[in-house]
């Protein structure tokens, strides 16, 4: 549920494709283009996608 409150406040499509894309890989650490940090769990793309699945019933 972290990587889709992720996915829903960051407004770029772009972002949102790079930020699925580092979570895939294995999650980390990652600085921002304003400097701040953020953190991203690793996770399975399925499971995101059920995830999201789920909260839309």
């Amino acid at each position: 549920v972290q990587v889709i409150g992720l996915l829903c406040r960051t407004p770029l499509k772009e972002s949102r494709q790079e930020l699925l894309r580092r979570v895939a890989a294995g999650g980390g650490v990652f600085k921002s283009d304003k400097g701040t940090k953020v953190q991203l769990p690793s996770a399975n793309l399925n499971d995101i996608a059920n995830q999201a699945d789920d909260l839309l019933e």
